[in-house]
């Protein structure tokens, strides 16, 4: 059971935090369309791992299908709309969380 919930309230950083990101997304994003790849997600995507009770939503996720099979990866899924998903629970092939000097306490 988990015993610690945070929340990071304050706004992204533009220069070290948010362009940052932007090049990571445009970068990664090209080269998996190059490479025939799956999927990446960024910000507000819901990560979650029950066997470490973990759920976080961090900068930037990939996902290949082939590691991790949809029906097996995306669980979360509202009922009514069974081809919408809000969530990937379990492994991922990478995440990333862009560290700032008001999470540095909370992130590491």
């Amino acid at each position: 059971m988990a015993e610690r919930i945070e929340f990071e309230m304050s706004p992204e950083e533009l220069l070290s935090h948010g362009s940052l990101k932007a090049e990571l997304i445009r970068v990664l994003s090209q080269t998996i369309k190059d490479a025939g790849l799956d999927r990446l997600f960024t910000d507000g995507t819901r990560v979650s791992c029950s066997t470490v009770d973990l759920s976080v939503e961090p900068d930037v996720v990939f996902m290949s299908w082939e590691a991790s099979p949809i029906g097996e990866s995306i669980e979360s899924k509202p009922a009514a709309q069974p081809s919408r998903f809000i969530e990937l629970d379990g492994d991922q092939d990478w995440v990333t969380e862009i560290m700032s000097d008001s999470s540095v306490t909370k992130d590491i």
